[in-house]
């Protein structure tokens, strides 16, 4: 197998299979009917977001944390962020008692068997959009945010490349997962989708790994791990591209191999 048609497997298989789609579509009726049930008229709106919706969330096997961003806008604002989470909280408890439950600020952890729900309290923006909790290191208590404003952005890009911007995020947040998370998942996306290719546009889904690792930056503030993870992914990359300029696929696939590994080793 050449090099170029490795990292076309592997994208192929870090999509989400049907099998798991159903069954995460299957949980995410059963939490729409339940929310309902449990808060009626308290709630304005819920629905699915994040890389669940854009075609970039992996399977559970290739990143444990892979999870389904779920949003609840609750009808009654001007309350605390924890106000928020209390009662999703309790709302998982009495719903889901053999599942395990727990907040991790901003969001309600519902961890089940088959896939792990982060469910994200929100009031509307007085303006436009939505208020959710901000993170506990930040200084405000809501930040404000549109959950299709980036999906928008992704899609954009990914026409302009071909549609190869998304496999290019599969197989970045695999190497991202297997190497102890350098980048946070969202981060990733977004810098892989704001890299911009003027004279050079990738020509296939090798040249965008090869292009986005090049550009990745973890910034002053990520730790020594976190830096020797994508400074050691980068290197290889190197070799595999001068392997490339020498006309040995062998060895550049060697030197792929070692950042973006086999399934099984």
């Amino acid at each position: 197998m050449s090099s170029l048609n490795y990292l076309r497997f592997m994208s192929r298989v870090a999509v989400l299979p049907e099998a798991e789609k159903e069954k995460i579509q299957r949980s995410i009726g059963f939490i729409k009917l339940k929310l309902k049930k449990y808060f009626g008229n308290e709630i304005k709106a819920q629905f699915q977001f994040g890389s669940s919706t854009r075609g970039t969330i992996l399977p559970r096997r290739l990143d444990e944390r892979s999870d389904i961003d779920y949003m609840i806008v609750f009808s009654n604002g001007g309350y605390r962020p924890q106000t928020y989470l209390d009662r999703l909280r309790r709302f998982v408890a009495d719903t889901y008692k053999a599942s395990r439950v727990h907040q991790s600020h901003p969001t309600i952890v519902l961890n089940m068997n088959h896939i792990k729900f982060e469910l994200v309290p929100a009031v509307e923006h007085f303006w436009s959009g939505y208020d959710i909790p901000a993170k506990a290191t930040d200084y405000e208590d809501w930040i404000g945010t549109d959950p299709n404003d980036f999906n928008d952005d992704l899609t954009s890009r990914n026409q302009m490349y071909s549609n190869l911007t998304k496999p290019t995020i599969r197989l970045l947040k695999y190497w991202n997962a297997q190497n102890g998370y350098p980048f946070e998942s969202f981060e990733l996306e977004k810098q892989v989708v704001d890299m911009f290719f003027f004279w050079n546009s990738p020509r296939n889904v090798k040249e965008y790994v090869y292009s986005a690792f090049g550009e990745l930056d973890l910034g002053l503030s990520s730790s020594v791990r976190s830096r020797y993870a994508l400074e050691r992914a980068q290197n290889h990359i190197r070799e595999a591209k001068a392997y490339d300029g020498l006309g040995n696929d062998m060895l550049a696939l060697k030197e792929i191999k070692k950042v973006i590994p086999p399934i099984n080793g």
